[in-house]
């Protein structure tokens, strides 16, 4: 009998070989013939799961924004009435250095891949595909705290948009993991609520 293959796991097996390289090597080496030394995989397995190494690395990084989002959603099971402490655990899920927030690689892969990105139809579909549920999660918090519907989703995008940029200066050297806390803590604080306006 022919061996029956699970094409979604060996695509996952893949994208963590993936992972596991950008980790080590950075995005600028992870190259198809790293990757098939890794996986173990040829080049003509790997163009079956993916159409080219871009499209390799657009798969990965959806793969981080779910496990983001993944933790994101966790908060919608909280029954709480302090809108202010769900609103502060969100930012730590987006934040490195916290419980709970992302790792390193997640921050190296993040602030390298729009470098490396070539088609623009790809950064649309991942700003809808990775960033409007994260968005989403936000914004409907910020709404909890009487942010207006109306503002509601463009503060979220601020805070999500701030993040990334962050990400890819502290990934560089140029801020540290603390700064980057301190600054959207501050954001978070002058730029988003409302402040005389009690939360709900």
């Amino acid at each position: 009998m022919p061996k029956i293959i699970d094409h979604d796991q060996r695509r996952e097996e893949i994208a963590q070989q993936i992972n596991s390289l950008i980790s080590e090597k950075g995005i600028e080496n992870t190259t198809i013939r790293a990757i098939c030394r890794r996986s173990g995989f040829s080049t003509g397995v790997l163009a079956h799961y993916f159409e080219n190494r871009e499209a390799m690395l657009i798969y990965v990084f959806e793969w981080h924004m779910l496990r983001v989002y993944k933790r994101l959603e966790s908060l919608d099971d909280i029954e709480t009435t302090d809108g202010f402490a769900l609103l502060n655990r969100a930012v730590e899920m987006l934040l490195p250095g916290y419980d709970g927030g992302p790792g390193d690689e997640e921050i190296i892969f993040s602030a390298g891949l729009w470098t490396f990105m070539q088609s623009e139809e790809h950064r649309k579909k991942l700003l809808v595909n990775c960033y409007k549920p994260i968005v989403t999660v936000i914004e409907n918090i910020l709404i909890r705290l009487n942010v207006a519907p109306e503002q509601a989703g463009v503060k979220a995008s601020l805070l999500q948009a701030t993040i990334d940029g962050l990400w890819i200066h502290c990934d560089a050297g140029l801020i540290s993991k603390a700064s980057v806390q301190s600054l959207v803590e501050d954001i978070v604080a002058s730029t988003l609520i409302p402040r005389n306006k009690p939360a709900t």
